[in-house]
């Protein structure tokens, strides 16, 4: 997932913990971990503060599936 992985490299390249990255972005604690861990996609509300909280970083696109590609 595209959104894990680049939400992933953000938080390294800013030496930030899940919780501080949590706090500043406004959403849950425990949900980072989940979406780190690929469990679960952000809904779209927490999606757009991800965004903001990274400065365009991880994208809200980034977070979305692939469509399926016609036969």
């Amino acid at each position: 997932m595209r959104g894990a992985l680049r939400l992933r490299q953000f938080l390294a390249s800013k030496k930030l913990s899940q919780e501080e990255f949590a706090a500043r972005a406004g959403v849950p604690g425990p949900q980072v971990s989940l979406w780190l861990s690929g469990r679960r996609r952000p809904n779209l509300d927490s999606a757009f503060k991800l965004e903001l909280a990274t400065g365009g970083a991880v994208k809200v696109r980034d977070w979305m599936k692939s469509p399926a590609r016609a036969a």
